[in-house]
């Protein structure tokens, strides 16, 4: 009620629980749908955005006696990711700059993504441009077990950052564009990075890091959710 006091230029909680429950039920609706915008674009998590219109709804309801219209934001989830050590992250993120052109670009965004926002392999490479809301830092994709169902996955600044920059270098891309493209030459499939090729370029990262080789990709760039591989 504080944060909705300050919004609407409320003197104290109170005047701002007036202002709401006295305004017509649209009125009402519109600024706390405004409310909620106004919290997104200040950045804070969907989970804090959404308990904070549930108290408003309560109130609302508890004053009025009817129910205040406004839905939650869809939260996205930030995967637990087994920690692998910062100072082998910082080598394999390194070891994947080192170089010019796309592939360095490609590789850094790849780390940042796999171990900052705990997306899984197949995940990352099945990525699609129209996946990511950048600006949202949200990711779209199918979780293992989720039955084609898509979920939105958090993905922090850094990873966003190094996105930017790969998919500038990349040029104009069109909306089903692979978010991860492989860099062989002979342009052999889709263009898309697979899977299987994930582990790989994490393998060469870690010996050209002189880290101790994987067992990939179970190293510190993979959610403890994924444990079973063959």
């Amino acid at each position: 009620l504080d944060s909705f006091a300050a919004f609407v230029g409320a003197p104290d909680r109170r005047s701002a629980a007036v202002r709401l429950c006295s305004a017509a039920p649209l009125d009402a609706r519109d600024l706390a749908f405004r409310w909620r915008t106004a919290l997104r674009d200040k950045g804070e998590a969907s989970s804090t955005i959404n308990r904070r219109l549930s108290s408003l709804r309560s109130l609302f309801k508890h004053v009025v006696g009817a129910p205040l219209v406004v839905s939650s934001l869809k939260a996205s989830r930030r995967r637990r990711v087994r920690n692998g050590g910062v100072a082998s992250v910082q080598a394999l993120l390194t070891a994947a700059a080192d170089g010019s052109g796309e592939k360095p670009l490609r590789d850094v965004a790849l780390v940042m993504v796999l171990h900052d926002s705990g997306l899984r392999r197949a995940e990352a490479a099945s990525l699609r441009i129209q996946d990511l809301d950048l600006a949202a830092r949200v990711a779209w994709g199918v979780g293992k077990g989720r039955q084609g169902e898509r979920e939105a996955v958090d993905l922090s600044e850094p990873a966003v950052e190094a996105l930017r920059r790969y998919f500038d270098a990349r040029g104009p891309l069109a909306p089903e564009a692979p978010a991860f493209a492989s860099c062989d030459r002979a342009r052999k499939g889709s263009g898309a990075l697979t899977a299987d090729g994930v582990p790989s370029i994490l393998q060469a990262l870690s010996g050209k890091a002189e880290l101790p080789p994987g067992p990939w990709p179970a190293g510190p760039c993979t959610p403890t959710r994924r444990r079973r591989y063959p």
